[in-house]
């Protein structure tokens, strides 16, 4: 069974097209990162899947049943989007108490396993309005997670956390789908979703332009070996003869061939024994954001 399953949505706000015939899907005990720029039509994607606006074209199913005013799977649906509400004179277990009473959940104990999950404990009686960005952040979470749901609608929800908690959040994700749990998560850190996702989707000015599995994305990410000598046009002549696939760009040289990408070496000992030592060589390999930018044309 899918988790989510979408088919041609659209959404325009005027003249606006803000989803343009995007279908996709998410399965069982996957995290799917979706990335794109601000505007790239994100928000309004998740926003469609938890049924706070209604596509003007397309069907949602969310755990193998229609999005329909009829829906009755809530209880399985864990949620983040944008900035996590709270009450805020409340404390942090009033504000979960309250999530628990609204869920009509039976186990109290609920509400203490995802303070612990969260790292709340010490925060437990402190009211909302004075928790730091990163820990209002974790309690929008503990809201999410309270209900044990099958499958989590996640909208940056790394942002306000340090760097540590931002692992924290990684290792619990993977450890909820692991159990059978399915994870979609929207961010703009695209660094940490190459470090989390199964799969990655990539949103432009609507569209979904790019699906990928993680490891795929290895495969595509341009690598080369940056080169620096006393003489850059004596070394190059020297890398061609010797069949390494170069070229100068700047005061640099490039070889992107298979051999000098993994045997960088090699070319440390050529250029030597020619009498022109690297002042510099290593191997650049692009990040996400470097080729989420290419995808995209920018």
């Amino acid at each position: 069974m899918l988790a989510i399953q979408t088919h041609s949505l659209t959404k325009k706000f005027g003249d606006t097209t803000a989803n343009d015939d995007i279908s996709m899907h998410v399965s069982k005990g996957e995290i799917y990162g979706l990335i794109g720029l601000n505007g790239a039509g994100k928000t309004t994607l998740i926003r469609m899947l938890l049924g706070m606006i209604k596509p003007d074209n397309g069907h949602i199913q969310l755990l193998g049943n229609d999005l329909t005013p009829k829906f009755s799977l809530w209880n399985e649906i864990g949620f983040l989007v944008e900035t996590p509400f709270s009450y805020p004179n409340l404390s942090v277990r009033e504000n979960l108490d309250i999530f628990f009473d609204l869920r009509k959940l039976k186990d109290p104990a609920l509400i203490d396993k995802v303070i612990d999950q969260l790292k709340l404990t010490v925060y437990t009686n402190k009211k909302a309005k004075h928790l730091s960005l990163g820990n209002q952040q974790r309690l929008g979470l503990a809201k999410a997670l309270l209900h044990q749901p099958q499958l989590l609608i996640l909208d940056e929800p790394t942002n306000g956390l340090d760097p540590a908690g931002i692992v924290e959040i990684r290792t619990l994700l993977r450890s909820l789908t692991e159990n059978g749990a399915s994870v979609l998560i929207s961010s703009h850190l695209l660094s940490e979703v190459a470090q989390i996702a199964h799969r990655i989707g990539i949103i432009h000015e609507g569209k979904l332009i790019k699906e990928l599995f993680a490891e795929e994305l290895e495969t595509q990410l341009i690598k080369k070996v940056v080169i620096h000598t006393k003489d850059n046009g004596q070394a190059i002549t020297h890398l061609k003869k010797s069949e390494f696939d170069t070229q100068i760009v700047g005061d640099r040289i490039y070889a992107t061939d298979e051999k000098a990408i993994t045997s960088p070496e090699l070319i440390t000992k050529l250029l030597s024994d020619a009498d022109l030592p690297p002042t510099e060589i290593y191997v650049n390999k692009e990040n996400l954001e470097m080729y989420f930018l290419r995808i995209i044309g920018k």
